[in-house]
């Protein structure tokens, strides 16, 4: 290992806990005041860094337990319909089933109808081949904020129920 970085990596440490150490409040979420103890100042010559607030309580979200970030629904797709709209971006498709039949799902833009989507997969039965085919399980499409999801029933004969899901990013 190369000296210089041993060095420098130790200079950055001692820099890092002195600016942490500088302004660090109470755990009773008080106010906690920093004081400069030389050299010059980053805020135009003050003696002090000011005044932190703390909260009392720091809430860890995550993705799992954040009800907003999570969107899905379950629908029936009538036969030979028109395209209807799942929902509007900006979220990851990440599964979708069947409870029979088949659908088209398509991505369109969100201001306009899905008729001009642009298709995104086909889920039908065990034994279509096609690419793209067959029920989505932890997937990762991005559906972006101008963008809306659609789906569509191709059959002419039998209505299919459609359960989808994902989340929205941060």
């Amino acid at each position: 290992m190369n000296l210089k970085y041993v060095a420098s990596w130790l200079v950055g440490s001692f820099a890092l806990y002195g600016v942490v150490s500088a302004c660090s409040g109470s755990p009773d979420g008080g106010s906690a005041h920093a004081q400069e103890t030389g050299g010059t100042s980053s805020n135009g010559g003050s003696s002090g860094c000011g005044s932190c607030t703390v909260p009392e309580k720091l809430r860890v979200i995550t993705a799992d337990s954040d009800l907003e970030q999570h969107v899905g629904g379950a629908t029936i797709v009538a036969a030979g319909q028109a395209w209807q709209s799942l929902g509007a971006g900006p979220f990851y498709l990440t599964d979708a089933r069947l409870g029979g039949g088949s659908v088209s799902l398509a991505v369109a833009p969100a201001a306009g109808g899905c008729e001009q989507g642009v298709d995104l997969m086909y889920l039908g039965s065990a034994e279509v081949t096609s690419v793209g085919s067959g029920p989505l399980s932890g997937g990762r499409i991005l559906i972006a904020a101008d963008q809306q999801l659609c789906a569509q029933n191709p059959s002419s004969s039998s209505a299919s129920a459609l359960t989808w899901s994902g989340f929205r990013p941060y």
